[in-house]
C-alpha cells in the first residue's frame, strides 16, 4: 500500500480500467501447457531441496521478526508453505523477510539452475513465454543482493554455494551484474551485513530487521 505515491497508484489503475477491456486474454495451447508445468516441476524440485537445506539459518533470523508487518509481493515462479521436506519454516511473510534480511532475495533461489535445465531440456523459449517480465523481476530483487554475506554463509553450508552459482548463471544468461544501485540499496547491503555478524554473536537483531525492511519499504 506504501509503495508508490497515491496519485501515481491512481493513474496506474485509471490507465488500466482504460485499457484491459480492449485487450485479449493470453491463450496457450496443450503443447504449451504441458512445457509450462514441466518448467513449474524444474524449478520447485530444486528449490524445495535448496530451501530445506538452509531452513535453520531461516528459522534463526525469523524468531526475530516482528509479528506486526506489511508484506512484500512476491513475484516468481515460487510460493511458500509452513515446511518443506523434514523442515518448519516461517510462513510466507517471515520466510521472505528472513531472507531478505540476510541479502538473499528469495527470487534468486535455484534460478540459475533451472534456468540450465530448462535449457538442456529445450524450454528457454518456453520459459520467456511464461515469465514475461522474468528478467527485471530479477533485476530488482538483485538490488538487495549482499554478496558477502552469501561468501560467509557458504562456507559453513553448501547449499548456499549453490545459490552463488545460482546468481552467477542468472547473470550471464541475462546479461546483466546483480547488485546495488542507489544509495539505499547501498544502505540496506550495510545493515544486512550487521545483521549477519550481530546473529554470529547471538545480539538482537529486531530493530536493524525493521531499519533494512524501512529501506525496502517491506517486511516481507
Amino acid at each position: 500500500r506504501y509503495d508508490h505515491p497515491l496519485e501515481k497508484v491512481r493513474e496506474a489503475v485509471h490507465l488500466l480500467n482504460r485499457t484491459l477491456p480492449f485487450t485479449t486474454p493470453l491463450s496457450y495451447s496443450e503443447k504449451e501447457i504441458r512445457q509450462g508445468e514441466r518448467l513449474a516441476t524444474i524449478f520447485s524440485e530444486i528449490y524445495q531441496k535448496t530451501v530445506e537445506e538452509i531452513a535453520d539459518t531461516i528459522n534463526l533470523v525469523s524468531e526475530h521478526i516482528p509479528a506486526r508487518r506489511e508484506r512484500r509481493l512476491h513475484i516468481g515462479l515460487f510460493g511458500y508453505s509452513r515446511g518443506i521436506g523434514q523442515k518448519r519454516l516461517p510462513r510466507a511473510i517471515g520466510f521472505t523477510a528472513a531472507l531478505y534480511s540476510l541479502g538473499i532475495p528469495p527470487e534468486l533461489i535455484a534460478l540459475g539452475r533451472g534456468i540450465q535445465q530448462a535449457q538442456a531440456e529445450g524450454l528457454e523459449e518456453s520459459l520467456a513465454t511464461f515469465c514475461r517480465s522474468l528478467k527485471e523481476d530479477v533485476r530488482q530483487a538483485g538490488f538487495y543482493l549482499n554478496r558477502e554475506n552469501l561468501r560467509f554463509l557458504s562456507s559453513g553450508n553448501p547449499a548456499w554455494e549453490m545459490i552463488s552459482q545460482d546468481i552467477s548463471i542468472a547473470e550471464t544468461f541475462f546479461r546483466m551484474e546483480l547488485g546495488p544501485v542507489t544509495i539505499e540499496h547501498y544502505l540496506h547491503r550495510n545493515i544486512v551485513s550487521s545483521i549477519y555478524f550481530l546473529l554470529q554473536e547471538n545480539k538482537n537483531i529486531t530493530p536493524y530487521l525493521q531499519d533494512a525492511a524501512i529501506l525496502r519499504k517491506s517486511l516481507g
